[in-house]
């Protein structure tokens, strides 16, 4: 019995490191492919007029007086680690419409608009390698609210 039963349980090893090696095998494709996605383009800096936003920090407040030209400007650069960048898109709306940014030399992008005060915006990008990898900005969308309010009144 005791016999029968160290048998079993070999059986038992053998095909539970099959199903290991097979589960192993089977997944190590697909993690490798999400991580050369993730990897194959990605963004070196944005700047939001000028200012690159510090990672999980809040709401932006812009006052449209201050606004040179009256826009907001969005530049940055972008780099594909096989290939090159062909695209980079910037939404406005938490990512429900995309257009297209002025894809520059070595990477660089930059995108401008002209603000309605009041206005709340949530400003997405994305880039899109020649090979169709598409990466997101790291930290996500940004939410920017515009404001009529004169700087000077709201000191006062």
């Amino acid at each position: 019995m005791e016999r029968r039963n160290r048998k079993m349980m070999e059986k038992l090893r053998g095909l539970v490191m099959w199903g290991i090696l097979v589960g192993v095998l089977l997944l190590v494709p697909v993690i490798t492919a999400a991580q050369a996605t993730q990897e194959a383009v990605s963004f070196e800096s944005v700047a939001i007029n000028g200012r690159s936003p510090a990672p999980g920090e809040g709401k932006i407040l812009l006052y449209k007086q201050l606004l040179e030209g009256g826009k907001i400007y969005v530049t940055g650069s972008v780099k594909a680690t096989r290939g090159r960048v062909v695209s980079v898109e910037m939404s406005r709306d938490n990512g429900k419409t995309w257009r297209a940014a002025a894809l520059l030399e070595n990477g660089a992008f930059e995108y401008s608009f002209r603000p309605r005060a009041p206005e709340n915006y949530v400003l997405c990008l994305r880039a899109t390698d020649e090979k169709g990898n598409k990466a997101s900005r790291k930290g996500g969308c940004k939410e920017i609210s515009v404001t009529e309010n004169s700087l000077y009144s709201i000191v006062r």
